[in-house]
């Protein structure tokens, strides 16, 4: 950032959760942005960093009991750390400024926005969307899959499961080589449930457990099968197709989630039936193509593994491919690729920023 060029104005609302913590971590890093807000009305009062200990020493904010609205007033991004309820009230109170001059980049962290068709949102999220004329302006910002971002004004940012799901299974079904479901499955961490204790990240209960949950039934699956049936149509998941609320899968996709005694990272494999023993090949070729020159996707010659992706930006993939039979692997940081990181990507690239910038933590191991 140049002298002449004013930093970016950015307010995180619902800043005190994980997701929250670390938005603030990368923004409060990155060169071309200043931190305006941290909005958290359960906080409101204290410093930034009696909640987030690992931002001592970045900042003196302290946390405000602002609303959306308020936020946005001397904002030019605006980070929206929500749950899905408070989220689709949060968009609905800023409606108004969406189209006045100078309005602010929204960018929205849970799912209120992600799937386009509002009916399979009150499936997913069993609720009723509040606001489905607004679902077609919102841009789904998985960048390596979405195509130009420039310009984006009101963004969705994907889910952590459903990241790691259509990285690996994309290409695979835009390759046409594959037939049939393609079988996903992933593991996370405890972080991923959110900073609020419940009973499934209590420690003696994750501590050495291994379990599947929301079997058949997880909020993600959806998202992942419209991201994989838009890419495979168009090469770009951004925004809805013609016919896609009425369209039948091209590829089926099946998702099986587990928690893992770890508290950060997202493990995932997706595997799939070759239409020809010999398409292994055109396969790799494809998952090859789909990353080249891919900023934060690593391809690599053996599985990947979480070690080492803590707190990077990055997605670690591989491909094997055997007679008829191929499975990726996909591993990230939900907190970061699978969400915080993620969307200061999305931002980056909507405001024409580089695409790295505050991204450029290359994790730690052992």
């Amino acid at each position: 950032m140049t002298p002449s060029t004013p930093p970016v104005r950015v307010a995180v609302v619902g800043s005190a959760g994980y997701v929250g913590g670390e938005l603030l971590r990368l923004l409060l890093g990155h060169p071309q942005v200043r931190v305006v807000r941290a909005a958290s009305r359960s906080h409101a009062g204290q410093r930034l960093d009696r909640v987030h200990r690992h931002l001592r020493g970045a900042t003196d904010l302290t946390f405000t009991a602002d609303g959306p609205a308020e936020a946005a007033d001397d904002a030019d991004v605006v980070f929206l750390a929500l749950t899905h309820k408070e989220s689709l009230a949060a968009v609905e109170g800023l409606r108004a400024r969406l189209d006045a001059p100078g309005a602010p980049l929204v960018i929205d962290m849970a799912g209120s926005f992600r799937l386009g068709d509002p009916a399979r949102y009150g499936e997913a999220y069993a609720h009723e969307h509040s606001a489905p004329d607004l679902l077609p302006r919102f841009v789904y910002a998985l960048p390596e899959l979405a195509g130009d971002l420039r310009g984006a004004r009101l963004i969705s940012s994907p889910g952590c499961f459903a990241t790691a799901a259509a990285l690996a299974a994309a290409p695979l079904a835009r390759s046409g080589r594959v037939r049939g479901t393609i079988v996903l499955n992933g593991v996370t961490g405890a972080s991923g449930s959110g900073a609020q204790p419940k009973d499934t990240t209590h420690f003696p209960m994750r501590d050495g457990n291994l379990k599947a949950y929301r079997v058949l039934s997880h909020q993600h699956e959806p998202e992942v099968q419209q991201t994989v049936d838009r890419y495979a149509a168009t090469g770009s998941c951004a925004r809805a197709r013609p016919g896609e609320v009425s369209a039948a899968p091209l590829h089926p996709v099946l998702l099986t989630t587990h928690s893992a005694p770890i508290t950060r990272g997202i493990y995932m494999t997706a595997a799939a039936e070759l239409a020809s023993a010999d398409d292994g090949p055109a396969v790799l070729d494809e998952v090859r193509r789909a990353y080249e020159g891919a900023r934060f996707v690593r391809l690599l010659d053996e599985p990947p593994e979480l070690k080492g992706l803590a707190g990077t930006n990055f997605a670690d993939l591989h491909v094997a491919a055997r007679g008829r039979h191929v499975v990726v692997t996909c591993a990230i940081d939900n907190l970061m690729k699978g969400a915080a990181g993620q969307g200061v990507q999305a931002m980056n690239l909507a405001l024409g920023l580089e695409e790295g910038a505050g991204l450029g933590f290359l994790g730690l191991t052992p």
